[in-house]
């Protein structure tokens, strides 16, 4: 494949990092490729294509485009919020179901970023062999001064501030620092994509989080003309049934516009 070859659909997942997208080399095109098998019956990863990677839709959208302030939380409220961490740590817990096996508590304080009120609390439990591992992880993620969004039911608690229980920290994503599994830092170039409008939030692919497959999903799609989306329905029935053209639609279900009903895509 040429360098700098236009994208087609047909353009193989592994080929994609001599198209030019940003930060994705060959180890990134194949543990994607890799992953996207799973989700793609009969391809493996030689044969897997952007149609593929443009058929993972998101799970769900996040209007993103007017951010809750800590001052608008109400106890139950499920909202957004744009947080810079303050401070981040774990402390063990006693472990009801097992004396054996350590579990701790990964607490992460934040304020927004007009600190609209006093700070926040986000956090998740973490147990297991890699306890130690996965703490030192997070420790290193969530650095005072780092940018984050949290999604999810904000509850008034006993210390009297909201709080933010995660099932999966993966939910959380990293608008500044860094947010792979190889620490790579955020590109502020692309901060524009996660923040200030709808944005769809994708199950996590293999090693690649909800933020990182956002992004190359909007890059991939920046590189594909109109024209490279083969229309599938006949041309009348598009118009009686006012559908939407293939390639609009493909854009649409990924990232959404400000006059596109969410309603009609979050399901």
């Amino acid at each position: 494949m040429p360098a700098n070859r236009s994208l087609s659909l047909e353009t193989r997942v592994l080929d994609l990092p001599v198209a030019g997208v940003p930060r994705f080399g060959p180890e990134s095109a194949r543990k994607l490729a890799l992953a996207l098998t799973e989700v793609s019956p009969g391809k493996d990863s030689s044969s897997v294509t952007v149609t593929d990677l443009l058929s993972y839709l998101p799970l769900r959208y996040e209007d993103r485009s007017s951010m809750a302030q800590i001052s608008e939380l109400s106890d139950g409220r499920e909202a957004s919020l744009d947080l810079t961490v303050r401070v981040a740590g774990a402390y063990p817990v006693r472990n009801r179901r097992s004396f054996k096996q350590r579990l701790y508590i990964f607490k992460i304080g934040a304020t927004d970023q007009r600190r609209t009120g006093p700070q926040v609390i986000v956090w998740w439990f973490i147990s297991g062999a890699r306890a130690q591992q996965i703490i030192q992880y997070n420790t290193k993620r969530f650095v005072a001064g780092t940018r984050f969004i949290a999604f999810g039911k904000w509850e008034w608690d006993k210390h009297g501030t909201y709080s933010l229980r995660l099932n999966r920290p993966d939910e959380l994503e990293l608008i500044t620092g860094a947010d792979d599994e190889e620490g790579a830092e955020t590109d502020q170039t692309l901060v524009a994509i996660h923040v200030g409008r709808r944005v769809p939030i994708y199950r996590k692919l293999g090693e690649f989080r909800s933020k990182r497959l956002r992004e190359i999903v909007h890059e991939v799609l920046a590189r594909l003309s109109d024209k490279a989306f083969e229309e599938t329905l006949p041309l009348d029935l598009l118009a009686r049934r006012k559908l939407l053209a293939r390639a609009e639609a493909l854009r649409k279900v990924h990232f959404p516009t400000d006059e596109t009903p969410l309603t009609d895509y979050d399901q």
